[in-house]
């Protein structure tokens, strides 16, 4: 339990850390993909071209999953684990509920049920962390970034 031992700077570099790694990888090629999703989906066979608005729906899925991953780490190590399974169990909720109101549209239904899913999800998850974790620890969000930044890359 990271809080418990009352390391607030840790907190902040994990959370810049992960959240700067996981933008790169998910984002970028994100985009790449958002982009060039119609020619992918062509590559499948004619009939496959016109999906090419589920897969968008499935990679901006991903995106907002692995944006949020750094703050549920940190809910686990600052011993908040029954706030991540309360809040993996509402995603699931809203999912279940999204799933069957969009049924009617099939797998892009399905797809954008997901992708829907996972916004909500990401919102609560952030949110809930502000509360919970900047007021708690009383980290001044800004500059604790610039610290961080100033240590990684030498100036801030």
């Amino acid at each position: 339990n990271v809080y418990s031992k009352g390391v607030k700077n840790c907190v902040v570099k994990f959370f810049w850390g992960s959240f700067s790694f996981n933008f790169v990888f998910s984002v970028m090629p994100g985009l790449l993909f958002i982009i060039f999703s119609p020619w992918i989906m062509s590559q499948y066979g004619l009939g496959f071209k016109e999906g090419w608005p589920l897969l968008i729906a499935c990679v901006l899925s991903a995106v907002f999953q692995c944006l949020q991953s750094p703050i549920s780490n940190i809910f686990l190590a600052l011993g908040y684990a029954w706030i991540g399974l309360i809040l993996n169990l509402m995603w699931g909720i809203t999912f279940v509920i999204l799933s069957y109101t969009l049924s009617d549209y099939g797998g892009l239904g399905l797809s954008l049920s997901y992708c829907f899913s996972y916004l909500i999800h990401f919102l609560w998850v952030y949110g809930i962390a502000y509360f919970l974790i900047l007021k708690k620890l009383d980290i001044n969000i800004c500059s604790s970034s610039r610290n961080v930044f100033k240590e990684y890359f030498g100036h801030g």
